[in-house]
């Protein structure tokens, strides 16, 4: 006998075509990108999105920045273009800008399945890790980006326009973070 469903098609059509979206928020350093990687390569389907691409050309040689309010026109780009993009989708932000990016957010969620992690790892072992990375860096721009009170406000502005958000802790083995974010996401 053939069940009739109270769920028109379309509706489940949606949702089955959802884009996935994973949003990694840290610090420089926090190993947002290793993770990334990690993960993409365990679930090809999904496609990295850093807005470091979009901030990086508003910096100059010697790695500063021209103005910190480029930053903002970066997350812009950035924002438009991950509207454009097609299939799933993780996306590495950094800690400046949260009421821009949790109201971004929100947008993004009405179209695509979105799971949110803070990413956590001490400011002291952050800082370690990007002296030891090849890009050149800013290190003052650095330091002023750990005074930033995350993830505090990130927690409040994500609170704040109601969309919920998970913990990701960066210190234990990338296979580990790996398997929490499967378990999160259901896959």
């Amino acid at each position: 006998m053939k069940r009739e469903s109270n769920v028109p098609r379309r509706l489940i059509t949606i949702i089955i075509n959802m884009k996935k979206i994973i949003v990694l928020i840290g610090y420089p350093g926090a190993g947002k990108t290793t993770f990334a990687r990690a993960f993409v390569a365990k679930h090809p389907n999904y496609k990295p999105h850093d807005v470091y691409e979009y901030i990086k050309k508003y910096k100059r040689p010697d790695g500063t920045l021209i103005s910190e309010e480029y930053t903002i026109i970066a997350y812009t780009e950035m924002y438009q273009d991950l509207k454009k993009r097609e299939g799933d989708i993780i996306l590495e932000l950094g800690t400046n800008h949260h009421d821009f990016n949790a109201e971004q957010l929100k947008l993004i969620m009405s179209g695509a399945d979105l799971n949110i992690f803070l990413c956590l790892l001490s400011k002291d072992e952050c800082l370690a890790r990007e002296e030891k990375r090849e890009r050149v860096i800013d290190k003052e721009a650095l330091l002023k980006k750990f005074e930033r009170n995350f993830p505090e406000v990130h927690e409040a502005a994500l609170e704040k326009i109601g969309l919920g958000y998970h913990y990701l802790q960066m210190g234990q083995p990338v296979e580990d973070q790996v398997k929490f974010v499967e378990e999160i996401i259901g896959g």
